[in-house]
């Protein structure tokens, strides 16, 4: 009973994404997936390291952010990675306070301490750290890293900073960023891990498609997966058949 009563035996077997639709409110509503289905296998990936290479506003950070909380709920320290201080001042003023301030039932569970880079949640602490300072990359431990914006942070203080991981007996680890290189930062992570992406089915043919791995990658390729109507907008094409409209999300590839 002792070990599947611990912190991180409830985290890995309580899903994130059903903990958030029933719990978690955004700008003041309820936290839902529609219009980010894509997101709800990320969001229940219980695996020791996850890596996410994205685009902007897909509600990456978002997830990030819930799965730390979700953490600290079950007793488990967080270290949530930035690049710069600037960046993590921000990002705690702009991002996580909101969202606690949506959300009382978390709110009510902040004691002792809350600033910019550090807030108590129940018995565990979210430390938001800059990666450019030493003392930030060395001064506490922790059970989940979060390292946001990973492209933008020097190689070695990601090496520094999971040294903080050793004396943990959970030991999980995300990452996640926009590209930038190829085989550099986040491009490099994803390319070592099994690579899942998001899958659409068209209703005209029942192909399936991953967007991302059917844009063109060499100039002056044909683009069979934007096309345009009439009206001069474009849309998401099957780039077998051609179809767009109507096509729903269906899951996630490996």
């Amino acid at each position: 009973m002792p070990e599947l009563a611990s912190p991180g035996r409830r985290s890995v077997s309580e899903p994130l994404a059903e903990w958030a639709v029933q719990n978690i409110r955004l700008e003041g509503r309820p936290f839902r997936f529609e219009g980010h289905e894509y997101l709800r296998a990320i969001y229940d990936d219980v695996s020791p390291h996850v890596v996410l290479s994205k685009a902007a506003q897909i509600g990456g950070t978002v997830w990030a952010i819930l799965r730390s909380l979700h953490a600290c709920l079950s007793g488990l320290n967080v270290l949530y990675y930035f690049p710069t201080r600037t960046d993590v001042i921000d990002f705690s003023k702009s991002r996580v306070t909101p969202l606690l301030n949506d959300n009382p039932f978390l709110s009510k569970l902040m004691t002792d301490t809350d600033t910019a880079g550090l807030k108590r949640i129940g018995d565990a602490h979210l430390y938001l750290r800059g990666m450019l300072s030493s003392v930030g990359l060395k001064s506490v431990p922790g059970d989940l890293l979060v390292f946001d914006e990973l492209d933008e942070a020097p190689p070695a203080a990601k090496a520094m900073a999971k040294e903080r991981l050793a004396h943990s007996d959970y030991r999980r680890m995300i990452e996640l960023s926009n590209p930038s290189l190829p085989d550099y930062g986040i491009d490099e992570q994803y390319e070592k891990s099994d690579q899942r992406h998001w899958t659409i089915r068209c209703p005209a043919c029942g192909q399936w498609t991953a967007p991302v791995k059917a844009f063109p990658t060499r100039l002056g390729e044909e683009v069979r997966i934007i096309r345009a109507r009439t009206d001069g907008s474009h849309y998401l094409a099957c780039p077998k058949c051609g179809g767009g409209t109507g096509c729903r999300p269906g899951g996630v590839g490996t």
